[in-house]
């Protein structure tokens, strides 16, 4: 998974994602491995708090690669479809 860490997130990007999440809430696994080694125990969990935090912190350098989990879990259950 791509990560840029120069560029921080703009408003519009944290609601697309935002919307994305809720319109696939009910379809999230309960668990998932973004990469060996790397897996979420309970992701619905996560992608609340890590919402919480985006919607505070989206232009916040050093909150970027939390921010990125949204993007790379997105990415991942996409790919699983």
């Amino acid at each position: 998974m791509a990560y840029n860490n120069k560029e921080t997130y703009t408003r519009e990007q944290i609601e697309e994602i935002k919307a994305w999440y809720d319109a696939h809430q009910a379809e999230l696994p309960k668990e998932i491995e973004l990469c060996q080694g790397e897996v979420c125990k309970d992701l619905p969990k996560m992608v609340g708090a890590v919402l919480a935090t985006a919607e505070e912190q989206f232009n916040n350098p050093t909150f970027k690669r939390l921010l990125q989990y949204l993007f790379d879990v997105r990415q991942k259950i996409e790919g699983q479809a």
